[in-house]
Order: structure tokens, then C-alpha cells, then sequence
């Protein structure tokens, strides 16, 4: 169909990098109508990268984001009097919300890693500060 012809080169196009300055003008002469198919493409971009592991085939998540940033930059008024685009700008949000949480989670434990590795003692509540860790080797 016409629809997956225009995803597949909208997805194909996502998948090259380029500059925010040149993605917010393309995205100002988009009509409100394409800019919302455009909008929906990215949408479904990012749920893929939050759903699957498997994401070698789409392309970069920054990539994404970058347009999404600017279809809705370009859009914010025309986005925001119309149901369908925020249906996908709140299915947007939950992924991102989503994504956000899961980075926060993975951030707590960057500093006890760092402790544990670098050998130094874990600050309360985690441990006791008075001792290091020591790698033991068992037989």
C-alpha cells in the first residue's frame, strides 16, 4: 500500500544522521496532515526500540528522537487540536516515561559498580565504609 511505501522511506530516511537545523526546516514545510504521518512513523519507530531487543534493523534511536523533536517543534499547535496526534504523542510519552524509569533503575547501580571495581567501600546504606573490597580467588 501507499501507507507502508511512505513508512519504509520515511524509516529509511530516519535512518541517516542528520542536523537538527535541517530536520526543523523540512519539518516546517511539512502540511500538518504529513507531518502527522511522519509523526506517527517516528512513534512507531520508538515503541520498536522500547519493545524489542532486537533493534539492528531500525534505525538509531537518537535518529528517531531528533525527528520526533522536530516534527513536534515545527507542529505543537496543529499537534495539539488534533486526537490522533495526541493519541501518538501519549503513546510516545508512555515509551519514553518507560525508558526513563528503566535508565534511572540501571543509574543507582552505576555508583555501587564503580565502588565494587574500583575497590573503594560502599557508602551507607549500602555497606560499611570502613572496609574495601578484595577480589579472593578460591580453589
Amino acid at each position: 500500500t501507499d501507507q507502508a511505501m511512505i513508512a519504509a522511506d520515511v524509516t529509511a530516511l530516519i535512518q541517516l544522521s542528520h542536523d537538527a537545523r535541517v530536520l526543523e526546516q523540512m519539518a516546517r514545510t511539512l502540511t500538518a496532515s504529513s507531518a502527522e504521518l511522519i509523526l506517527g512513523i517516528v512513534v512507531d519507530v520508538v515503541e520498536r526500540h522500547a519493545n524489542d531487543d532486537k533493534t539492528a534493523n531500525l534505525p538509531p534511536l537518537a535518529n528517531a528522537l531528533g525527528w520526533m523533536s522536530a516534527v513536534l517543534n515545527a507542529h505543537f499547535v496543529s499537534f495539539s487540536l488534533s486526537p490522533a496526534a495526541l493519541e501518538m504523542a501519549q503513546r510516545a510519552s508512555t515509551k519514553v516515561s518507560h525508558e526513563i524509569a528503566k535508565a534511572n533503575s540501571l543509574a543507582s547501580l552505576d555508583g555501587l559498580l564503580s565502588h565494587v571495581l574500583g575497590g573503594q567501600a560502599l557508602p551507607p546504606p549500602f555497606g560499611t565504609t570502613d572496609e574495601t573490597y578484595t577480589v579472593e580467588l578460591f580453589d
